[in-house]
């Protein structure tokens, strides 16, 4: 029959019990590794027939623990066929397409695209994630700045619904229409109540599932995508390509303090003469940590990094613009002007580094990664840290700030001095989410909440929404068992 390959062995099913969050270690009867649509489908059906829990796993490169799973069995998406099929661009299209399995890499779409002159927008930081786990967490990255988060890009899905239904889900095929959407299941077709609550005023969210608001057109896709695996399991997607630019330039400015790092984002934001990707903050901390592979980095001084694209013959006034715009904003002698393609590679690798060097120093204390996705409205972005950091200060607990400002958006990642500090970290670190929803914001933009945060859910949107979008989880996974305990607390626990 349709059945995909199932092991019960304790080294088998390891690999999947954690991710790159280090939250700790979860549970599993089994792991399962469907290669086909027919055997997911029957794995799925299987798990809602006899009410067992069915948790999806990617890459394992999330940080909130929901691909974590608390018994049941694991999907591992990792041995479905790597499908890369691009198709150019043509009439009736937009642009270019690439339909792509759930188990393919960022870093492997990214190479398929620019192999024919296109480009995938969405850049989360960890190109190792499989497309299904962005696709899961809405991800999103540098250039959020300038094109959004996954959800965006994403024409259609392949999944397989709760009951084991199959379906293809296209774009502008199921909308919501006089507040209701109409679903396939396998027993015909399903209506539930569209979600109407208003998202927080950010520019990215990935905290709940999401809502075109009072009386919106909900696409089935936009539900879907930032669900976190609780409310399908999605096996292929097609993703909207743009064109890649033929040449980039970037830079990397350097400031006296965050302060007035975040004037020159603001002036670069409001500036009509330059059109950046990026707008990426990097305070003093995180400097040093790149510093550590690069020495000709200053120390002491905070970081502004953006790229932006240029069109024949545009070199020299766009240079000259975001020279003018960085003097203007007090930027010092040490700035960095990329003026050829191998010195913007230098740049690009340095923002990578960052992370990169922050988990190296946690893994070397033995300590989980403990850091902020809040976002707020971008003119509160200055306030907002200076009371993070605060925080920290206020317990004595190291800090480490560095992500995407011109979202509003700036990860402080907080380091104690050991283990025993890990509880009051993660503290601090729900106080800077509780902040950020105070402030208009969102408890996460752009990693998702899954098990470890999913108790922020009720600070950003109160117990009233919630259980309205726990009324959308039963209506399409009445016995929950798809995600269980991803973002809601199982029922009956």
């Amino acid at each position: 029959m349709h059945r995909c390959v199932v092991s019960e062995r304790e080294s088998d099913i390891g690999p999947y019990l954690d991710d790159e969050g280090r939250s700790g270690t979860g549970s599993a009867s089994q792991v399962a590794w469907p290669a086909t649509l027919r055997e997911a489908s029957a794995l799925v059906a299987d798990c809602a027939a006899d009410g067992t829990r069915l948790t999806v796993s990617g890459a394992g490169t999330g940080l909130c623990g929901g691909r974590i799973p608390r018994g049941g069995v694991v999907l591992a998406t990792d041995r479905l066929p790597a499908r890369l099929d691009l198709q150019p661009a043509g009439p009736g299209r937009r642009g270019a397409t690439m339909r792509v399995a759930a188990g393919v890499a960022l870093s492997d779409v990214d190479s398929a695209a620019a192999e024919s002159g296109w480009l995938y927008p969405p850049d989360p930081t960890e190109t190792s994630a499989f497309i299904g786990g962005t696709i899961a967490t809405n991800a999103a990255g540098r250039r959020s700045y300038r094109f959004g988060a996954t959800r965006a890009w994403i024409e259609s899905l392949t999944v397989v619904l709760a009951d084991g239904t199959p379906v293809e889900i296209e774009r502008g095929r199921y909308v919501a229409r006089r507040g209701a959407l109409e679903i396939p299941f396998g027993d015909g077709r399903r209506r539930i109540e569209a979600p109407g609550w208003r998202q927080p005023a950010t520019a990215k969210c990935a905290a709940g599932y999401w809502s075109a608001g009072p009386g919106g057109a909900l696409d089935l896709v936009d539900l879907i995508c930032g669900s976190e695996g609780t409310l399908a399991v999605v096996l292929e997607a097609v993703l909207r390509l743009v064109p890649e630019p033929r040449e980039l330039t970037s830079g990397l400015f350097f400031f006296e303090s965050d302060a007035r790092a975040l004037e020159f984002v603001a002036t670069a934001r409001g500036d009509a003469k330059v059109a950046p990707w990026s707008l990426e903050l990097f305070d003093a901390r995180a400097v040093g940590l790149a510093a550590e592979d690069d020495g000709a980095l200053p120390r002491g001084q905070s970081a502004v990094f953006f790229e932006q694209p240029l069109a024949p013959g545009s070199a020299d006034p766009v240079l000259e613009r975001w020279q003018r715009l960085g003097d203007g904003s007090g930027a010092g002698p040490a700035s960095i002007l990329a003026t050829d393609p191998s010195e913007s590679r230098r740049l690009s690798t340095m923002r990578h580094a960052i992370p990169t060097a922050l988990n190296r120093l946690l893994a070397s204390r033995g300590l989980p990664k403990i850091a902020s996705d809040a976002a707020v409205p971008r003119d509160a972005t200055g306030e907002w840290l200076e009371r993070s950091r605060a925080d920290c200060v206020e317990r004595g607990l190291d800090s480490v700030a560095f992500g995407h400002a011109g979202d509003g958006h700036v990860h402080v990642n907080v380091i104690p001095d050991s283990v025993s500090g890990v509880g009051e970290a993660r503290e601090v670190c729900d106080r800077m989410a509780a902040r950020a929803a105070r402030m208009g914001g969102v408890v996460s933009a752009e990693h998702g909440l899954g098990k470890t945060k999913r108790h922020l859910l009720e600070i950003q949107y109160g117990r009233r929404i919630v259980d309205e979008m726990r009324g959308v989880k039963r209506a399409l996974d009445p016995r929950e068992t798809l995600g269980a305990g991803t973002l809601f607390e199982p029922a009956g626990e």
